[in-house]
């Protein structure tokens, strides 16, 4: 989603409306048939015939510039609804993410987490805390020395690593 609003901030944004582009078009082809016929007439002098030429030639120039802004137009139209249709999904996600917690707490200092039998141990800014990963109750909760940053559960044991170099054990 935020791929496509990216691309719609680029396209530039042209004052005509797609009808108005395509009737200018229009216009625009007509004039080209219209000196094309006046080409064909051999009566002609050579420097109306070099005028003619150099008009059906920008008139070719401005109806190129309105192909490539009908087709921006098109593209916009296409991102926009595709983008609309990410925004809902997103919404319609968003709102039923809370169907799919088993339980949510707040954790004031979450750095490290590990996860043993049934308890998710954390580690934060000068403590550990356990809780029961079934229902996110605090089992405990201890002070170390510094972040706890690398917590690991070995032989029923928890090893928290902290910033300051210190390895604390909790059995």
């Amino acid at each position: 989603q935020a791929g496509i609003a990216k691309k719609l901030k680029t396209i530039k944004k042209e004052p005509a409306s797609k009808v108005d582009l395509e009737a200018k078009k229009q216009k625009l082809l007509k004039e080209i048939e219209g000196i094309a016929r006046q080409l064909e007439n051999k009566e002609i002098g050579q420097a109306l015939q070099t005028d003619l030429q150099t008009e059906q030639e920008k008139l070719r120039e401005k109806l190129a510039i309105t192909d490539k802004q009908l087709t921006s137009k098109e593209e916009e139209r296409v991102l926009r609804a595709e983008h609309a249709k990410l925004g809902k999904r997103v919404q319609q996600i968003t709102t039923s993410l809370p169907t799919f917690f088993k339980w949510k707490i707040h954790c004031e200092h979450p750095i490290g987490f590990a996860m043993g039998g049934n308890t998710l141990y954390v580690g934060g800014d000068g403590t550990v805390q356990a809780y029961d990963a079934s229902n996110g109750v605090k089992q405990w909760a201890a002070k170390i020395e510094g972040k706890g940053y690398g917590l690991a559960i070995s032989n029923g044991r928890l090893l928290v690593s902290t910033d300051r170099g210190y390895i604390h054990c909790f059995k």
